[in-house]
């Protein structure tokens, strides 16, 4: 809702079982806001959990792309699509 804030969590996983993940994430704009962006470190078999708000201030459906770049051979480069939907207060009678 227009004027309100939302948290959502999305989560960057360590599959291997030898190797330390590297990740770099970007940084989001406008309505959006990234917890601690930066560069992490992520032990093989760890989860990181990256908190993202969403605070519109008009109504209507806003996306933007979050890229990461990693130390994975098979993904160096990610984007993730962040959307968000701002709605209007509903009229008080």
């Amino acid at each position: 809702m227009v004027g309100t804030h939302a948290t959502k969590t999305l989560t960057i996983s360590n599959f291997s079982s030898s190797s330390m993940l590297t990740v770099s994430v970007g940084t989001l704009g406008g309505p959006f806001v990234i917890y601690y962006p930066g560069g992490y470190s992520i032990r093989p078999g760890w989860s990181l959990q990256l908190m993202i708000s969403f605070t519109p201030s008009q109504a209507g459906t806003v996306s933007q792309n979050l890229i990461m770049t990693s130390s994975d051979p098979s993904h160096p480069r990610m984007s993730v699509q962040i959307v968000g939907n701002g709605s209007k207060p509903s009229a008080s009678r």
